[in-house]
């Protein structure tokens, strides 16, 4: 009789830690959206890069926005795997957003990208998709889209 209790507790106490580490990692997301609105607004109002965090390794350097959609995203520096677990990342090697050239942002489609499943191509940009399943399609080539990026102007980064 007591092996089953005794199954059952541990069985009780991993599901416990499972859901405890699922709340740690949503808890520890959205203090890092507050974080790094707070750096994007500093950065902008101070003209250098603010970290969001003391330990951090990426910097606010935009801020993407789809209006129609409802989208509002903190655009960091680089585009490793650290900086885009809280945001889209920019690739250096790219233009600078809001400057002249092609800007390049990556992110995780099935996060800080997830709107754009919603979307598809047409000739002037993208439009809402509608009436469609919800398998997502990647277009052949690529599009602009209405999205806007702004950044703080004579960005420097801290030592």
């Amino acid at each position: 009789m007591k092996r089953p209790l005794i199954v059952v507790f541990a069985l009780l106490a991993a599901g416990a830690a499972f859901l405890g580490r699922g709340i740690w990692i949503f808890a520890k997301a959205q203090v890092a959206q507050v974080l790094l609105a707070g750096a994007w607004e500093t950065t902008r109002g101070g003209g250098h890069a603010v970290k969001p965090w003391p330990w951090a390794d990426t910097w606010p350097v935009a801020r993407l926005t789809v209006p129609r959609l409802g989208v509002e995203e903190i655009v960091l520096a680089g585009g490793h795997g650290e900086a885009m677990a809280f945001g889209p990342g920019h690739l250096g090697a790219s233009s600078a957003p809001g400057s002249a050239g092609n800007v390049v942002l990556a992110g995780h489609r099935d996060t800080h990208f997830r709107f754009l499943r919603d979307l598809e191509p047409t000739r002037s940009g993208w439009r809402r998709r509608t009436g469609q399943s919800a398998a997502t399609t990647w277009p052949r080539r690529w599009w602009s889209t209405t999205a806007t990026a702004t950044r703080s102007r004579g960005l420097r980064s801290r030592p």
